[in-house]
Protein backbone atom coordinates (compact mmCIF):
# COMPACT_ATOMS: atom_id res chain seq x y z
CA UNK A 1 0.00 0.00 0.00
CA UNK A 2 3.16 2.52 0.92
CA UNK A 3 4.50 2.56 -2.30
CA UNK A 4 1.21 2.81 -3.94
CA UNK A 5 0.91 6.19 -2.24
CA UNK A 6 4.24 7.22 -2.80
CA UNK A 7 4.18 6.59 -6.59
CA UNK A 8 0.71 8.28 -6.88
CA UNK A 9 2.26 11.40 -4.66
CA UNK A 10 5.52 11.50 -7.02
CA UNK A 11 3.00 11.15 -9.82
CA UNK A 12 1.55 14.18 -9.07
CA UNK A 13 4.48 15.96 -8.29
CA UNK A 14 5.64 15.16 -11.69
CA UNK A 15 2.18 15.83 -13.34
CA UNK A 16 1.02 19.47 -11.42
CA UNK A 17 4.63 20.79 -11.57
CA UNK A 18 7.00 19.44 -13.22
CA UNK A 19 8.91 17.81 -10.99
CA UNK A 20 10.92 14.88 -10.05
CA UNK A 21 11.44 13.05 -7.20
CA UNK A 22 13.71 10.77 -6.17
CA UNK A 23 14.26 11.18 -2.37
CA UNK A 24 11.16 10.67 -0.59
CA UNK A 25 12.52 11.90 2.52
CA UNK A 26 13.32 15.28 0.90
CA UNK A 27 10.76 18.38 1.93
CA UNK A 28 8.72 19.09 -0.62
CA UNK A 29 8.82 22.72 0.10
CA UNK A 30 12.69 22.34 -0.57
CA UNK A 31 11.75 20.60 -3.78
CA UNK A 32 10.01 22.79 -5.12
CA UNK A 33 12.27 25.85 -4.30
CA UNK A 34 14.59 23.98 -6.44
CA UNK A 35 12.48 23.30 -9.32
CA UNK A 36 11.51 27.09 -9.09
CA UNK A 37 8.10 26.66 -7.79
CA UNK A 38 6.96 28.65 -5.00
CA UNK A 39 5.16 26.77 -1.62
CA UNK A 40 1.43 27.63 -2.89
CA UNK A 41 2.46 25.56 -5.93
CA UNK A 42 1.93 22.80 -3.36
CA UNK A 43 -2.02 23.65 -3.66
CA UNK A 44 -2.02 22.48 -7.24
CA UNK A 45 -0.78 18.72 -6.13
CA UNK A 46 -2.93 18.32 -3.21
CA UNK A 47 -5.97 19.41 -5.21
CA UNK A 48 -4.88 16.96 -7.18
CA UNK A 49 -4.95 14.01 -4.80
CA UNK A 50 -7.95 15.12 -3.04
CA UNK A 51 -9.33 13.96 -7.03
CA UNK A 52 -7.24 10.96 -6.96
CA UNK A 53 -7.78 9.57 -3.90
CA UNK A 54 -11.08 11.17 -3.48
CA UNK A 55 -10.55 12.02 0.28
CA UNK A 56 -9.86 14.99 1.69
CA UNK A 57 -6.39 14.83 1.49
CA UNK A 58 -5.63 18.09 2.58
CA UNK A 59 -6.37 16.97 6.72
CA UNK A 60 -2.83 15.59 7.01
CA UNK A 61 -1.42 19.00 7.53
CA UNK A 62 -3.80 19.21 10.32
CA UNK A 63 -2.00 18.85 13.77
CA UNK A 64 0.81 17.43 12.31
CA UNK A 65 4.50 18.81 11.90
CA UNK A 66 7.03 19.67 8.98
CA UNK A 67 7.85 15.96 8.64
CA UNK A 68 4.43 14.85 6.99
CA UNK A 69 6.12 17.71 3.73
CA UNK A 70 7.84 14.97 2.14
CA UNK A 71 6.93 11.67 0.17
CA UNK A 72 7.59 9.28 2.90
CA UNK A 73 5.58 11.27 5.56
CA UNK A 74 2.96 12.57 3.55
CA UNK A 75 1.97 8.18 2.63
CA UNK A 76 2.36 7.54 6.01
CA UNK A 77 0.22 11.04 7.07
CA UNK A 78 -2.63 9.31 4.53
CA UNK A 79 -2.59 6.04 6.17
CA UNK A 80 -2.61 7.05 9.32
CA UNK A 81 -5.52 9.68 8.69
CA UNK A 82 -7.81 7.53 6.30
CA UNK A 83 -6.90 3.27 7.00
CA UNK A 84 -5.70 1.09 4.67
CA UNK A 85 -9.23 0.27 3.98
CA UNK A 86 -10.38 2.87 2.56
CA UNK A 87 -7.44 3.33 0.69
CA UNK A 88 -7.20 -0.43 -0.90
CA UNK A 89 -9.82 1.21 -3.68
CA UNK A 90 -7.51 3.23 -4.98
CA UNK A 91 -6.16 2.87 -8.53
Amino acid sequence: MEEKIQNIIKNSLKKTLGIEASDYEENLLTLLMNGGKSIVDLVYVFADLEEKFQLPITKVLKDRTYTVLSINGMTKAIIEEFGEYRLCTIE
